[in-house]
C-alpha cells in the first residue's frame, strides 16, 4: 500500500474551485451593497429635491425639479431591478458554494480513510516483522 493519496490532485482542484465560488459570492455581495447604497442615495436625493421644489417660486425651476425627480425615479427602478437580480444570483451562488464544500468534504473523508487504512497497514507490517523476529530468534535459540 502506498502512502500517497491518489486523489490528492482532485482534492486540490476541488479546493481551488471552492475558493473561486466563495470569491464570486463575495463579489456579488459587494455589488448588492453598492446597489443598496445607490438606492439610499437616490431616495435621499429625491426627498431633497421634492423639498427644494416646494420652496421654488419660479415655474421653470419647478418643471426642472419635476424632470430631475422623474429621472431619479427611473434610476431608482433600475437599481431595484438590479438588486433583485443580484439577490437571485447570490442565492444561486450560495448553492454553488455549498455544493463545492460538499465535494471537498467527500474527498477529504476519502483522504482521512486512506490515512487510517495506511496506518493500519503499517501496524500490520510492523507486527509481521516482530513475529518474524520472534520466530527467527526462537529458531536460533533452539538449534
Amino acid at each position: 500500500m502506498k502512502k500517497d493519496f491518489k486523489l490528492q490532485k482532485v482534492l486540490e482542484y476541488r479546493e481551488r474551485k471552492l475558493e473561486l465560488e466563495k470569491k464570486k459570492l463575495t463579489e456579488l455581495q459587494n455589488k448588492l451593497k453598492e446597489a443598496n447604497f445607490g438606492i439610499e442615495k437616490i431616495l435621499s436625493d429625491i426627498n431633497k429635491n421634492i423639498i427644494e421644489m416646494k420652496d421654488a417660486r419660479n415655474f421653470q425651476f419647478i418643471k426642472m425639479y419635476e424632470l430631475y425627480i422623474e429621472k431619479l425615479e427611473k434610476e431608482l427602478e433600475e437599481l431595484k431591478g438590479l438588486k433583485k437580480r443580484l439577490e437571485s444570483d447570490i442565492e444561486k451562488q450560495k448553492k454553488s458554494v455549498v455544493n463545492a464544500m460538499n465535494d471537498v468534504k467527500v474527498i477529504e473523508k476519502l483522504k482521512d480513510k486512506h490515512i487510517k487504512n495506511y496506518l493500519m497497514y503499517l501496524n500490520k507490517e510492523e507486527m509481521k516483522m516482530i513475529d518474524e523476529l520472534v520466530v527467527t530468534r526462537f529458531n536460533n535459540e533452539n538449534f
